[in-house]
């Protein structure tokens, strides 16, 4: 009821070893400073001695071979089984000879004899654990009878340097082959050039994030490199997590037992491809770890931690129900919105569709969300007649690169109304008031709305020459439908 007055006023090769799982200590070597880089070459060295051994005289002599304090040197026929001799992985500064995770790329002997009787030549070779050491060499035979009598010292002969790649064990020889029975040697000073084998992952570790419980995640992919000098294996693979309700990591490709991946120096490299299956919806991520089992230096245990989490969907909608209220027909559309988040580790397509009443319409018709990310769908109620409009908005998620898709229904309620309005009296008379005196009585206006839904009436307004003489109140009025009056 409106209440009215009248006013007048507005790599490079193999080495099979197994090393601990931190990098080994340097130590300068050969001139060569450990320090400078993780994958520098290395030199270390080794000195073989005989000792007094003489087939033809088995009683020591100092008559002859002069070349190391007690004159140890040995001498015997070609071919004899004691040119070989084995020898411990401890170089001559108490360092291994060949740390683990290092291969052995090269190789030579500083050999320290000479030929005795006089006559022709002997021609010497080199073997490293049976493997040809560069081309032999040759050394004059001479007179060796007295103290006196060609007994300068031993000179070194150096073998040429070898393959790029040796296999190097735990058991490793030297053995000298001389063509005749005429050789004799003191001692030699083995060499080896050695390279480092370095492994990395990318990335460090593998999040999953949020996967929906008894569906597998996208591939998420670790690349392992070789940063080495020389040529990296791969023998193992492994991965380990506490959950035994069903959940899997499954890494590709596999590494079979006596098959090796072996990754070149410096640029080699082999791509993983690991997913996630959680057996069910957890309360706290779920922590793994994917171990790759190689003969680098600097991890032969690499560890990659895993983790993720099972949930109940991979798609967050909110909220999951939108109530229009009333909407007037024909009046300017109401819209609400929603929003979709993608709490999954796989690009989402979502697709949606509509049951019940056809006052509703969403935009856009398709939507496309990043893991992690979060995008918005506009809902409008358009209502053409009067009613009751309850309807059912399905979305549809499905990941790319495959997985189950999922439906998460919204709810949409909403109502048409059709109010009208009715004045009773339909005119006032105020009759005649004098200019600055007492506002005139009140009088009243009754409003019916015989329509359906709530009549709103907002801040009436009066027109004429004498307009600016009238009030009401209130200025706002609500009235309820189906016969309400206000």
């Amino acid at each position: 009821m409106f209440r009215c007055n009248l006013v007048a006023v507005l790599f490079l090769g193999l080495l099979i070893a197994c090393g601990p799982t931190e990098e080994a200590p340097r130590v300068p070597t050969a001139g060569v400073s450990l320090a400078t880089a993780s994958q520098a070459l290395i030199t270390r060295s080794k000195t073989i001695t005989w000792g007094y051994a003489d087939d033809d005289d088995p009683v020591p002599s100092t008559a002859c071979l002069q070349c190391r304090t007690g004159n140890e040197y040995a001498c015997f026929n070609a071919g004899a089984a004691g040119w070989t001799k084995t020898f411990t992985n401890t170089a001559d500064d108490g360092q291994p000879l060949v740390p683990s995770g290092y291969l052995v790329t090269a190789a030579k002997a500083e050999v320290y004899g000479a030929g005795r009787h006089t006559g022709g030549s002997t021609n010497v070779g080199v073997k490293l654990n049976a493997l040809q050491l560069g081309a032999t060499f040759q050394v004059t035979n001479r007179a060796c009878t007295s103290p006196t009598t060609d007994c300068a010292p031993v000179t070194p002969r150096e073998s040429q340097v070898g393959p790029s790649q040796y296999f190097y064990t735990s058991n490793n020889s030297i053995t000298l082959v001389p063509d005749t029975d005429r050789y004799c040697a003191s001692h030699v000073v083995l060499t080896l050039t050695l390279a480092e084998r370095h492994i990395e992952a990318l990335p460090q570790a593998l999040n999953f994030g949020n996967q929906k419980a008894g569906t597998t995640s996208a591939v998420k992919t670790v690349t392992v490199k070789n940063t080495g000098e020389a040529p990296l294996r791969l023998t193992a693979l492994s991965t380990v997590y506490p959950n035994a309700d069903g959940t899997l990591f499954t890494v590709t490709p596999q590494i079979p037992a006596n098959s090796p991946i072996v990754l070149a120096p410096l640029t080699g490299q082999q791509v993983f491809s690991v997913t996630f299956r959680p057996g069910a919806v957890t309360t706290a991520p779920i922590q793994g770890v994917l171990t790759i089992t190689n003969d680098s230096a600097n991890a032969p245990s690499l560890n990659v931690p895993l983790s993720g989490s099972g949930v109940a969907f991979n798609t967050e909608v909110s909220p999951r129900s939108l109530p229009f209220g009333e909407q007037p027909v024909g009046a300017a559309p109401k819209q609400e919105t929603l929003t979709v988040t993608n709490i999954g580790s796989a690009i989402l397509d979502i697709t949606h569709s509509l049951s019940g009443s056809a006052f509703y319409s969403v935009n856009p018709s398709t939507l496309m969300v990043n893991p992690g990310t979060s995008e918005t769908l506009t809902v409008t109620f358009n209502p053409t007649a009067p009613g009751g409009a309850p309807a059912t908005l399905t979305l549809t998620s499905t990941p790319q690169g495959g997985g189950a898709a999922e439906s998460v229904p919204v709810s949409l309620t909403g109502t048409g109304v059709q109010p009208t309005v009715a004045l009773n009296p339909t005119t006032l008379a105020f009759g005649e008031q004098r200019v600055g005196a007492t506002p005139s009585p009140t009088l009243t206006v009754t409003v019916t709305n015989a329509g359906s839904g709530t009549l709103t009436l907002n801040s009436p307004t009066f027109t004429g020459m004498g307009s600016s003489a009238y009030s009401v109140t209130p200025t706002t009025l609500s009235v309820p439908g189906a016969g309400g009056t206000g």
